[in-house]
């Protein structure tokens, strides 16, 4: 019975880290996000449009994939980084910046 209320936590704890999660960094278009993205930051440097990399998979960003951005302007694509998260990493994978504030951040 224990087993079951600890299995049933942990999936209501993994709900409300990914409704945190949506909320900080919700999943958009990579064409979307990257003419926004250009339109916020005409100043600093972008690399091609065609040359984005997820760093998890190492496979090509292109325009009609859904990606999370995080607020260090990393990108990857939302099923790649949903996977990282759940595994309970609150950082990005790159500059280790946090994913959702820290009074956000769900303990286990």
């Amino acid at each position: 019975m224990n087993l079951r209320r600890s299995a049933r936590e942990a999936l209501r704890t993994q709900r409300e880290r990914l409704k945190r999660l949506n909320q900080t960094a919700p999943p958009e278009p990579f064409s979307k996000w990257y003419k926004e993205d250009r339109k916020r930051h005409p100043d600093i440097p972008a690399a091609s449009f065609d040359s984005q990399l997820c760093i998890i998979c190492l496979e090509i960003i292109t325009g009609k994939d859904s990606v999370r951005a995080l607020s260090c302007r990393h990108i990857y694509h939302t099923a790649c980084f949903d996977k990282w998260f759940k595994g309970y990493h609150d950082f990005c994978p790159v500059c280790h910046g946090r994913v959702v504030p820290e009074a956000e951040s769900v303990t286990v």
